[in-house]
């Protein structure tokens, strides 16, 4: 009884010494001798991590924040967004992002300025490298309770520790994209 558990021991034993001089960094070697299954992955393939394609390439900015006037009737109404029952954590959180937008570059000259008290603005516009609003929206957002589209607060949520990418953003303002923004509701 006791030799056949010293015998199985030793078998046992040696089966993993082998295994400790035979395992590699890829996988175990082929004790057959086939030389080239070092080279190769066993257990899993290595694919090469694609590029990654740069988001201002063919991507058109979204429009966003830019309010209903005499010469453009068809934006969104601005009162309408306002809500002062917006959570402030949030709202701090959205109005931050706003504020570190980027300008774009079709914005060389000229301002805005806030509809709701006048108080003018150096940068007419900025973006995100998603998104592209104008210069006085985070005033808005922080001052005057407006509240952005539930679409936009998970884009700022889901990227907030995203640094942006000052580089790239030579976007045209013909090519911005204000569909989305257009077509919205009044909340």
């Amino acid at each position: 009884m006791w030799l056949l558990i010293f015998i199985i021991l030793g078998a046992f034993i040696s089966a993993l010494v082998w295994l400790i001089r035979n395992w590699s960094a890829t996988g175990p070697t082929d004790p057959w001798g086939d030389d080239d299954i070092v080279h190769r992955p066993v257990f899993r393939t290595v694919h090469p991590e694609p590029a990654r394609p740069d988001p201002h390439a063919s991507v058109p900015l979204t429009a966003i924040g830019f309010w209903s006037t005499e010469d453009e009737p068809d934006w969104p109404k601005l009162r309408a967004f306002q809500d002062p029952g917006w959570a402030p954590d949030e709202r701090e959180l959205v109005r931050s992002h706003l504020e570190h937008g980027m300008p774009v570059a079709w914005d060389t000259v000229g301002g805005s300025t806030c509809a709701l008290c006048a108080r003018s603005f150096a940068v007419a516009e900025l973006t995100d490298g998603t998104y592209a609003w104008p210069g006085y929206l985070a005033h808005q957002v922080g001052e005057h309770d407006v509240r952005l589209p539930g679409l936009f607060v998970l884009h700022v949520r889901t990227t907030a520790d995203v640094a942006m990418d000052p580089l790239g953003l030579s976007a045209d303002r013909e090519s911005m994209d204000a569909e989305w923004w257009r077509m919205l509701p009044d909340p």
